[in-house]
This record gives C-alpha cells, structure tokens and sequence, in this order.
C-alpha cells in the first residue's frame, strides 16, 4: 500500500515537474512544491495550522470531522484575517461535543454538513486557489500523535482548481449546519 501511495506521488510529480521526496516517519523534507509528512508525531497537524496561518484570501474545507484544537484555532484565526473560509463537513458527527462545527460557526464560519449518499471523508483543505492539504490524517489529535497516517501538502495552481471544482461540487450537496439543541434533562 505504501508503496502505490509512494508511486503515485512520483507520477504526479513527473506530469507536474515537481520534486519530489520520500521521508521517514517523525521527519519532514519540504520542497518548493510539495511535502509530505506521516503521523503518529510526524508534525502533519503542525503543517496544517502553518499552512492555514499563511492563508491571505480564501479557506475551503471539506473534512469529514475536525477536532484538533489547534486547527480549528488556526481556521478560526484565519477568518477573523478577513480569509473568506467555508467548511463542509460530515453530517455523522458535526453536531458530537468535541467537534469543531459549533465553535466554528459561532465565530461566524459558514458550516455546512454535506447530504451524500455515503461519508464525506474528506481532509482536505485549498488555500488561497494554489495550496493543496490533503491525505488520510484526520484532523484530530488521534490522527496526528496516535494512527499511522499521511499528510500532502500540494502547491500548484492547476492541481487547486482542480480541488476547487470538486469543492464546488460538493457545495451543492450541502446544508447549514445548525447547532445540536441542549436537551433539558427533567
């Protein structure tokens, strides 16, 4: 498996002319182009709240759950930049107590819940129309210091319009999410 994922960089990187690394788990080698980072504590959430804090204009997110503190904090920071952030998530656990979705819409987030057929699954985030975050780290704590997961962070122009368009996409089949309602207990 790791080694289609591996082959699969290679192939993006020879249509795009990037360069192009492997790493060692807990080590990052960023190159102009492209980086890529594994977890457990291989610093992909650290990428994330980076790459988020660079934003300048535009934040669009698809995830299916954001829980980690530091990026929610990073996405919410940037909004109060003036970025234009939209996030869509999935419907299975956006309104759960950890989740990021009310916080996030409290400080004025668009969030939406996207109504597909299967899972949002999702993690994956364009920035400012040329940067890409994408893989399979879930962007939770769990996903960043404890599962065996990757993290790609893209900069090329085509390959984000390219996201963007299915973002759009994916903005048609989506709905407001509206805030679990507190359950009195009698």
């Amino acid at each position: 498996m790791f080694r289609n994922f591996v082959s699969t960089i290679l192939i993006i990187a020879a249509v795009f002319g990037m360069g192009v690394f492997v790493v060692q788990s807990n080590s990052t080698v960023p190159t102009e182009r492209v980086s890529i980072f594994f977890s457990p504590n291989g610093g992909a959430a650290a990428a994330v709240v980076v790459e988020l804090n660079d934003a300048k204009k535009s934040l669009s997110i698809a995830a299916y759950t954001i829980t980690h503190p530091d990026i929610s904090l990073a996405i919410i920071r940037a909004h109060e930049r003036g970025v234009k952030v939209r996030v869509i998530v999935d419907p299975t656990l956006a309104g759960a107590s950890y989740s990021a979705a009310t916080p996030l819409m409290n400080a004025g987030i668009p969030v939406l819940v996207e109504r597909g057929s299967g899972l949002l699954h999702h993690k994956l985030a364009i920035i400012d129309g040329k940067t890409i975050i994408t893989g399979s780290m879930n962007w939770s704590r769990a996903g960043d210091e404890t599962n065996s997961e990757d993290l790609v962070i893209i900069r090329d122009k085509t390959i984000a319009e390219s996201y963007l368009e299915h973002f759009e996409k994916l903005l048609e089949k989506a709905d407001p999410f509206e805030r679990p309602v507190a359950r009195s207990s009698k």
